[in-house]
């Protein structure tokens, strides 16, 4: 299975660390789209909805100013579900507060939480969570 990557983080050094473990971790990835903004995100997904098959796991700062990671997700459970099903959300956080991570998992569209930074060894067992899965 081929993976695509949309990293949305404001902050221009944690997608650039996401960015340089995704290419020395996953030697099969697609396309990797970086988005500094929740907002510019929702409209790239909406717009871009029917062009691929590929299945897109977007890696989503839970604080960012304009939207933040909940009401991201949020607006992307509205889209209609043929969308929907093309992407697996990673909430990404240096949060600690299991307020924040319960209620993130409350939405069906967020497979998990990561504690930032993401690394090799965290995308790994992504990996393979989806390799079994998928099979």
């Amino acid at each position: 299975m081929k993976l695509s990557y949309m990293l949305i983080d404001e902050n221009d050094l944690d997608r650039f660390v996401v960015r340089k473990v995704i290419e020395q971790t996953d030697d099969r990835f697609g396309n990797i789209k970086t988005m500094n903004n929740a907002r510019d995100a929702l409209k790239d997904i909406e717009t871009k909805s029917e062009e691929t098959n590929d299945i897109t796991l977007i890696f989503l700062d839970l604080y960012m100013p304009l939207i933040n990671g909940f009401q991201f997700v949020q607006e992307f459970e509205k889209l209609p579900s043929f969308v929907r099903e093309k992407y697996l959300i990673y909430a990404l956080t240096a949060s600690i507060d299991h307020n924040d991570h319960s209620r993130m998992m409350r939405f069906d569209s967020v497979r998990d939480i990561v504690e930032k930074p993401l690394t090799k060894s965290k995308l790994t067992g992504i990996l393979q969570e989806l390799d079994t899965v998928t099979k």
